[in-house]
């Protein structure tokens, strides 16, 4: 991809919303400050670049397209983008704790690795760069998600994909990856206050639903 976007003088613009701690590759990397990401200052975003003119576009775009003097001249059609310094001090202070973070969420990936490995009826997924959520595909998945509401413990299905969504929907639309992986695929509880002790109970009665208690 950037081979062929530099190649044609093309920018490369990363939707990096849940990869923080991960290493940008393009021009532009976005990352989510969403309540539930990695660093989170409640909503919001950031944008990273290494470009000095990037830089300087995206902040003159965030604030309205003001002339320098501030004199109420907006030079283009702009945004009212800017953080307040509230949101800014709680994701910054995140920032600077982000390798104990990401510490923390390497230690719950691994125990859900070990506890679930051998689980028959549980699929892993391929291993992650960094971990926002912890994600499997399961069968008989509805059943066991109900089995699991009902000692407590809340998941998440998958992210449909756009072939699914009904302002794109088409029964002509052949049946790709990313529905099969919609279809039995969840997530299961992953943040930083997370104890071993909580994964276990988890693991547990995942296992005791497959039958491998």
């Amino acid at each position: 991809v950037l081979d062929l976007a530099h190649e044609y003088n093309l920018r490369v613009v990363e939707d990096s919303a849940e990869a923080h701690g991960v290493r940008p590759r393009g021009d532009i990397a976005c990352f989510s400050l969403f309540a539930n990401k990695i660093i989170s200052a409640g909503e919001g975003g950031v944008c990273l670049t290494r470009d000095p003119h990037l830089a300087e576009q995206m902040a003159h775009l965030r604030a309205m397209a003001f002339t320098k003097d501030h004199s109420f001249l907006h030079k283009k059609l702009a945004y009212n983008y800017r953080m307040t310094n509230m949101q800014a001090a709680v994701a910054l202070a995140q920032t600077e704790q982000l390798d104990v973070i990401l510490g923390l969420r390497r230690d719950i990936e691994k125990r859900y690795d070990e506890a679930l490995r051998d689980v028959p009826g549980i699929t892993l997924m391929p291993p992650r760069d960094v971990l926002w959520m912890y994600d499997v595909r399961a069968e008989r998945s509805e059943e066991l998600r109900a089995h699991l509401a009902d000692e407590g413990i809340e998941t998440r299905v998958f992210f449909k994909p756009m072939s699914r969504q009904p302002g794109y929907y088409s029964p002509e639309w052949p049946e790709l990856n990313a529905a099969r992986l919609s279809a039995d695929g969840f997530y299961l509880p992953t943040h930083t206050g997370l104890t071993a002790q909580d994964q276990e109970f988890i693991t547990g009665r995942i296992r005791a639903f497959y039958g491998a208690a």
